[in-house]
């Protein structure tokens, strides 16, 4: 039993559902990436903020990972959402544990 393809050996090509399926994971990270810079505005906790700014550095390694896999096989990506989120809203209006929930959902 072979673990491990050989580079040569791999697949080269990747059918439609395949496609689609890479381009809705990047789109599902590029919301999720979306909503913790949301949730990161009105995180009052800094410890709290410590572990949604790893939570988002993790997401955006996975998204240059996707990215590049779009990018192998000439896949044209979703849209990026906004790349940095401010709110004048006060930020008493959400408290750390819906945040804590929301994410986690």
């Amino acid at each position: 039993m072979i673990l491990f393809k050989p580079k040569k050996q791999q697949r080269q090509l990747l059918d439609a559902a395949e496609a689609y399926n890479l381009w809705d994971i990047l789109k599902s990270k590029y919301f999720a990436a979306e909503r913790t810079l949301l949730a990161r505005n009105f995180a009052h906790d800094p410890d709290f903020n410590v572990i949604l700014n790893s939570y988002l550095d993790n997401l955006n390694k996975d998204i240059k990972i996707l990215e590049k896999e779009l990018e192998i096989y000439c896949i044209k990506g979703p849209d990026k959402n906004r790349t940095d989120i401010r709110t004048s809203v006060t930020t008493e209006v959400i408290n750390d544990k819906y945040i804590a929930h929301d994410i986690h959902i």
